[in-house]
């Protein structure tokens, strides 16, 4: 428990707490390393102000990776600042009732509690209204959660106020908010560091420090949004191995290919993944084109090759190289009049194909490509406290483009038509 009574505020928290609720955008998000204070922040300033002024406006939303998690946080705290006597929680329905006589208010402070960060979570907030919403752990929430608890908003002025620590640069927190400069109008983005606590002793900030490295270093003590360590495919530069399709169409009219190749991962409920790829005289691969989507079927990627081969003026696409796990759907590839053949599934030397094409610069991938890119900037090895640590083909994140559009492809082609081994 924390006591209020002690703790020492640096400015940035003080002018925080010192802001009206009308100087406040619809979104605010508190974010940076842990132990800065943010969490502790939000709540002397919901305790304070942003409960009393909406309790009387409707229902309050406070979120959290768990209802369990939401009342070690954040709830124990709320409540010993209002006094227990003040307050009715019931963790099996998720509600708080807070007394109006501590608030100040016509009527009492209904907040639903609610966990968000497994699938069908957002189910406990259908169909209810909010006037204000406070988020713990903002990253662990699905976004499906947060999409919807958005759409809940509806009182006129609800707001959102949030705290997370950063997580990697393609999480939907980042790419949808943070870096979208459409919605710097709506949301502030506020950034907290350790020396920002000023309850910390100077010896624990120094032993949190010592506890972290790479990248867990950089998000977690200097706050910053990074690209998890382990990546595998860390040779790719998406700065450097790219290009337009405005150049890849210049290089179909100057006869630049010899041949174009294409690749498939399938997929129905997971997304299924193709990719179509010139190969130079001097054998570098260029990505035109990608195929993403769940809930397809063989036809569909067929006519798709089809339809982009035409659109990209590519006469024959000599080779499609497939996911030999399924060979009816190969053979129904063929009875289309596809050249398709089952790919070399070798994970561990496949990768180190890929890897090599990169460091020698014999990829580029569409800028068009994004499913492609996104996840050769996020597939990663396990890491040590993970399963499958150690392992050259356990992987975490999605890999359905990495395969299908990516290793398939490249590595077949290198190893069964060219005859090389790396």
């Amino acid at each position: 428990m924390i006591d209020w009574t002690t703790s020492k505020w640096s400015r940035k928290h003080l002018e925080l707490m010192a802001r009206s609720y009308e100087d406040f955008k619809f979104f605010t998000l508190l974010s940076g390393s842990v132990r800065s204070g943010k969490t502790v922040t939000q709540i002397a300033k919901a305790a304070a102000e942003l409960i009393p002024q909406r309790a009387d406006k409707g229902k309050i939303l406070i979120s959290g990776k768990s209802k369990e998690t939401i009342y070690n946080n954040i709830l124990l705290e709320l409540m010993a600042l209002y006094g227990k006597k003040h307050c009715d929680y019931n963790s099996t329905d998720g509600r708080l009732l807070i007394d109006s006589q501590v608030l100040g208010t016509k009527q009492d402070a209904f907040i639903r509690i609610a966990g968000a960060n497994k699938k069908g979570n957002e189910g406990a907030i259908w169909g209810d209204t909010f006037a204000l919403w406070l988020a713990d752990e903002l990253t662990l929430h699905t976004k499906a959660f947060v999409n919807l608890a958005i759409t809940r908003l509806s009182v006129e002025n609800s707001k959102i106020f949030a705290t997370t620590n950063p997580a990697d640069i393609l999480h939907f927190i980042y790419t949808d908010w943070i870096s979208n400069k459409a919605k710097q109008d709506v949301f502030e983005y506020l950034f907290f560091e350790l020396q920002d606590n000023l309850n910390l002793p100077p010896e624990y900030i120094e032993n949190v420090k010592a506890s972290f490295s790479g990248v867990y270093y950089d998000r977690m003590i200097r706050g910053l949004w990074v690209i998890a360590e382990g990546l595998v495919y860390p040779e790719f530069e998406k700065d450097v191995h790219i290009i337009t399709p405005e150049e890849f169409q210049q290089n179909v009219l100057n006869g630049y290919y010899k041949e174009y190749i294409g690749g498939v991962d399938w997929g129905y409920s997971a997304e299924m993944a193709a990719g179509i790829w010139g190969v130079t005289r001097n054998d570098e691969f260029h990505l035109a084109a990608e195929f993403y989507k769940k809930g397809k079927l063989t036809a569909d990627v067929i006519a798709w090759f089809k339809e982009t081969a035409k659109k990209l003026n590519i006469e024959l696409l000599q080779y499609i190289f497939c996911d030999s796990a399924e060979p009816d759907r190969i053979a129904e590839m063929v009875l289309a009049g596809l050249n398709a053949y089952a790919s070399e599934k070798e994970i561990a030397a496949g990768c180190n194909t890929v890897r090599t094409c990169f460091r020698k610069n014999l990829i580029k991938i569409g800028t068009n490509c994004v499913n492609t890119q996104n996840e050769l900037l996020t597939l990663r090895y396990p890491q040590e406290d993970e399963p499958g640590y150690g392992s050259e083909t356990v992987f975490i994140g999605k890999d359905h483009a990495a395969d299908g559009v990516l290793r398939y492809p490249i590595h077949t082609y290198r190893k069964e038509i060219l005859g090389l081994t790396y």
